[in-house]
């Protein structure tokens, strides 16, 4: 599933490093999932996934950029729009999690920058149930590994 997020950066001066907050809000794709329930009525699910995180990282002057360890909260909302014969409503879903970053960002100019960043974590794994016999049909995951490019603006 491919996520897409809007993230906000800052950077403190502490010492030498400077500590950094990140915090990023996205939507995924939504996944359609059809089962039977009986032989004359096909029921449906639409689950798409909004992850939240909001975490700090070091940032270490490296070459050309900065090297960016870090930490951070996570909470993935997961909307389940299920269409059963129960008449069942849209439902929300909550995963907290934590994960530990590694990012290299380049700074051009005063206020854009491009981040090569890997994260991998751990979350509560929730999952979405089928009304008639409530067996899952989708589930979050229990740990992740994620490798992204971000292109976004900074705010020194």
């Amino acid at each position: 599933t491919e996520i897409y997020t809007l993230s906000l950066h800052d950077a403190l001066p502490i010492w030498e490093h400077r500590i950094g907050l990140r915090m990023s809000a996205g939507t995924g794709d939504s996944v359609t999932y059809q089962w039977s329930a009986s032989a004359t009525a096909t029921d449906r699910a639409t689950v798409r996934q909004f992850p939240l995180r909001m975490g700090a990282y070091l940032a270490v002057p490296l070459g050309p950029g900065q090297l960016e360890p870090g930490i951070a909260l996570d909470l993935d909302v997961i909307s389940a729009a299920v269409t059963d014969m129960s008449g069942s409503p849209t439902r929300l879903f909550a995963s907290p999690g934590i994960d530990a970053a590694l990012g290299w960002a380049v700074v051009f100019g005063p206020d854009i920058y491009l981040r090569v960043l890997s994260d991998a974590g751990t979350e509560v794994p929730s999952h979405v149930l089928t009304a008639p016999n409530q067996s899952p049909f989708w589930s979050s995951p229990r740990f992740f590994v994620d490798l992204g490019l971000e292109l976004g603006l900074w705010f020194p």
